[in-house]
């Protein structure tokens, strides 16, 4: 499989991921602002600085984020509501979304590698503001303004970094236990860590070869 059929396939599984989301508002809302992210998110590595992550692209780093977010809700299905956990799902697919900042405007290294922006949360925030009060109705009234999901949906995404938040009123980290920025932010913090590793089924096999490649880089390909 070459690096582009790879790419196009973790797309397609993170795109995928979104029939897991019931709410029909909270899931077309997702479907589209996935289709109006920058071109980069499928094809840019978790860590642009290459201190953390395994190895995987950021679109990897989306699915693992969803998966290790099946374990939150199950935790916390108990406590949150199903729209909730809805918003939740959304959030964790689409963190991460504006992460070397606007298309066209993207922060780069001196060499034009993509950077990470430490203000990409606010960037997605407004971005996915835009996309959520400019979509067309679905069927229905389909975004009716005054939704309060939505509100909880931007701010975990303008919280995903905890106490590293570009803005100390995005900071989780005072919230009670039940935030859904806070757990948003916990998920994505843990599956960034290097002694941390979560498997996405449908990949299995590439993540076990990343952990290889990251762990013995010295063993050549063929005796991997």
């Amino acid at each position: 499989m070459s690096a582009n059929e790879y790419q196009v396939k973790v797309m397609e599984l993170v795109l995928k991921r979104t029939e897991e989301i019931e709410d029909a508002h909270v899931r077309a809302f997702t479907r589209v602002a996935l289709a109006r992210a920058p071109k980069y998110v499928w094809t840019i590595m978790a860590s642009t600085s290459g201190k953390y992550h395994h190895g995987e692209l950021l679109s990897e780093h989306m699915l693992k984020a969803f998966e290790y977010g099946r374990e939150h809700v199950r935790m916390l299905g108990w406590w949150w509501d199903n729209l909730t956990v809805d918003v939740f799902r959304s959030a964790l697919l689409l963190h991460d979304s504006y992460r070397c900042g606007i298309e066209g405007r993207e922060n780069v290294y001196d060499d034009g590698r993509f950077r990470t922006d430490p203000l990409h949360p606010v960037y997605a925030a407004k971005e996915l503001a835009w996309t959520y009060y400019n979509m067309p109705d679905v069927d229905d009234p389909f975004i009716a303004k005054d939704q309060k999901w939505f509100k909880k949906l931007a701010k975990a995404v303008a919280g995903h970094m905890g106490p590293w938040a570009p803005l100390p009123e995005f900071n989780p980290m005072n919230d009670n236990a039940l935030s859904l920025r806070l757990h948003v932010f916990l998920v994505d913090y843990v599956v960034s860590r290097h002694n941390i590793f979560t498997v996405v089924p449908e990949l299995q096999e590439h993540g076990v070869l990343a952990l290889r490649r990251r762990f013995y880089p010295d063993v050549e390909e063929t005796q991997r």
